[in-house]
């Protein structure tokens, strides 16, 4: 059951960030063009920077997997210590485990959705100087 929750979150967690694109302000340069080129200047950033810097998704996951880990292995402990005072040690161990693998994903959805982990910073920093140097001003993501 834990396994097929887990799969089941991880795999939110990926879909939650992989379709953000910037957001661009309608200077002169946008307004000069058309809407398939604009898009295809954002496709074509976006592109290089996977290119360069990887893939956020695939790195956010990764960091949520490393996360989930650790956090589940210090839920068990800590649920170990607290069912062997309470007298179920396996119980106590079992939910501290699920506790802190939900908080190890939970983390992961965030950070995936808000861009703050290094590797999602890094890419978005790379679109956003990509498009500049064309005249095209990102001013969000979404």
């Amino acid at each position: 059951m834990l396994p097929k929750l887990f799969l089941a979150i991880a795999s939110l967690s990926l879909c939650a960030c992989s379709a953000r694109r910037p957001v661009l302000y309608p200077n002169e340069a946008f307004r000069a063009e058309s809407k398939q080129t604009i898009d295809g200047e954002i496709d074509r950033c976006m592109s290089l920077a996977k290119s360069y810097t990887g893939d956020p998704s695939v790195e956010t996951a990764k960091e949520t997997a490393i996360d989930s880990s650790i956090l589940t292995a210090a839920g068990a402990v800590t649920g170990t210590a607290i069912g062997a005072v309470t007298g179920n040690v396996g119980q106590g161990a079992a939910i501290g485990a699920i506790s802190g693998a939900g908080g190890g994903v939970s983390r992961g959805v965030f950070q995936g959705r808000s861009g703050s982990s290094e590797s999602g910073r890094m890419y978005r920093r790379f679109v956003e100087r990509c498009l500049s140097e064309r005249g095209l001003e990102t001013i969000g993501w979404r």
